[in-house]
Order: C-alpha cells, then sequence, then structure tokens
C-alpha cells in the first residue's frame, strides 16, 4: 500500500516490476559514482534473489522501497535488517535520479521511511554509509539526526575490498531514542 507523503511523492515495497527502473537510476552518469557496486553486471539478478531470501535461515531481510514522484519511479530506499532475538537494526541506502536532486524530494522520502520503520518499537539503530565525497548525502545525514560513528580499521578494509570501492566510506547511525526527539519541522527547514 502506498504511503502519501504530498501531493506528489508516495513510496511503496518495490515489486519486480520496479527493479529495473532502479537500476537505470544507479547506472545514472552522476549516480554511478556514488554507488559501493555501480559497475556489478549482476545487481538486478541478486536484487531478486534477496527479495526472495527466507529470514528465517539468514537472520537478514532485504527489502527495498520504492520512491515515486507524480506516479514515476525516481528513487528507492534499500534497507537490510538483521535480527537478535525480537529486535532488529536496519543498514540503509538509497539513491534519487539527479533531475529530482535539490527537490527536496529525498528529504521527505526518508523522513516518512524513518518515521514509518521507527515507529516498530523493535527497530534499534539505524546505519548508513556513505562516501566522504558525497556531500549531498553527509548534508541530508545531518538533518536527519544522524551521527558519525566510527568504523574500525579492519571493517573499514574489510568493506573498501568488498564493495570494490576506492573511496573513504563514513558511517553515520541514528538511534530510535534519537529520532523520537527530532523535530521534524527542523528536518523539512
Amino acid at each position: 500500500m502506498p504511503t502519501k507523503l504530498d501531493q506528489s511523492i508516495n513510496l511503496r515495497l518495490a515489486t519486480p516490476d520496479d527493479l529495473p527502473a532502479i537500476v537505470e537510476i544507479r547506472r545514472h552518469p552522476l549516480v554511478a559514482p556514488h554507488q559501493y557496486r555501480f559497475s556489478y553486471p549482476m545487481w538486478l539478478e541478486i536484487c531478486l534473489a534477496r527479495l526472495n531470501a527466507d529470514v528465517s535461515t539468514t537472520g537478514f531481510e532485504w527489502r527495498i522501497t520504492t520512491i515515486l514522484f507524480e506516479s514515476k519511479i525516481v528513487g528507492y530506499i534499500s534497507e537490510l535488517r538483521t535480527f537478535r532475538n525480537s529486535e532488529f537494526s536496519v543498514h540503509v541506502g538509497w539513491s534519487l535520479h539527479p533531475d529530482y536532486w535539490g527537490r527536496g524530494v529525498m528529504t521527505t522520502a526518508l523522513t516518512e521511511f524513518l518515521t514509518n520503520l521507527l515507529s516498530s518499537k523493535h527497530c534499534t539503530t539505524i546505519v548508513a554509509d556513505c562516501f566522504e565525497s558525497n556531500e549531498r548525502c553527509l548534508r541530508l545525514l545531518t538533518r536527519l539526526g544522524f551521527s558519525a560513528t566510527p568504523i574500525g580499521g579492519i571493517e573499514r578494509f574489510l568493506t573498501w575490498i568488498t564493495r570494490l570501492c576506492p573511496y573513504r566510506i563514513l558511517r553515520h547511525k541514528l538511534d530510535a531514542t534519537e529520532w523520537s526527539v527530532k523535530p521534524k519541522a527542523e528536518i523539512a527547514g
């Protein structure tokens, strides 16, 4: 069921039919440099397999939320949920087509996404990684209330080597308690 954000922005869980449009956004020349594995040739097939994975055997659940602007797919939010007992933490990532940059689309979409996610009392922490050079993403993370958190040397190396990216990765974290006190008017402004 779509979530209505304003007159033109909607969120919905991605369907397999959404994935080709999402792949095209990931491959856009202005978006691709900000993807960890932007040239990974089997990304579409991997998405389909992850979306159909059995969480009871993996302990993980992977989801994609499609961002629509006036009924057109303009971006997505991916999430990897890690379960521990009755609670879970989420690692998120997102991309938006450059035609919609600077228009508040991602701020609006992520505000709604995080509000819905954190309204579940079982989500404890949200983590987002981005490249140090991605100033737009860093500003958005700050506006949403994420705090920079260190990545250990071994994890930084493993992240770099497994994602095959030449850029320095920064990690940001948001706890459910921090989100509940963040005024939504402050985010939008």
